[in-house]
């Protein structure tokens, strides 16, 4: 989003997977950057202060939330625990602190959202997860929104083959 929103000439479509223009609102309705900053610091902190095993445990935990299959869970947690911890934290901190629902506006291309919905994990139903996804992308005119059902946040493992038709079908717009 950040690349079509600064270098429109760049960008002649768009997809994004399971990413909210700005993903805290995810953890706070009213979050701003602002707000957001010392939270997404002390995550940072945390994550770099972890043993690796209490990382590695983190990890597992978390990518339960992430993916329903146990063995994809624990693909997803091997590529966590190799990762680069410092970048992983730098990212995670900065993914919480910019807000692009504004900034999404002067996108001028067609742009794909794939959502995801689990039912089985999600206190909320499908018609108030749409209408989040809706609202964010609100600026965005023209946004395609679909959602995946049941899916958590990695999509193309909870549902490859479904994931593998909607990308097909982008690229071959």
């Amino acid at each position: 989003m950040m690349l079509a929103v600064r270098h429109p000439d760049a960008v002649g479509r768009l997809m994004v997977v399971d990413a909210m223009p700005f993903f805290s609102v995810l953890i706070n309705p009213m979050a701003t950057e602002m707000l957001m900053r010392p939270q997404a610091e002390a995550a940072a902190g945390r994550m770099m202060m972890q043993s690796p095993e209490e990382f590695a445990a983190a990890q597992a935990q978390a990518q339960a939330n992430l993916v329903t299959r146990v063995e994809d869970q624990a693909r997803a947690t091997t590529w966590a625990v190799t990762s680069d911890r410092q970048v992983m934290a730098r990212a995670m901190a900065e993914v919480m602190t910019t807000d692009l629902r504004a900034d999404i506006a002067r996108i001028r291309v067609p742009v794909t959202v794939e959502a995801a919905y689990d039912p089985a994990t999600m206190a909320f139903p499908r018609a108030a997860v749409e209408a989040t996804w809706r609202f964010n992308y609100g600026a965005l005119a023209g946004a395609t929104v679909q959602i995946v059902d049941p899916a958590r946040h990695y999509v193309m493992l909870d549902q490859p083959a479904v994931f593998a038709a909607s990308v097909r079908g982008f690229l071959a717009n």
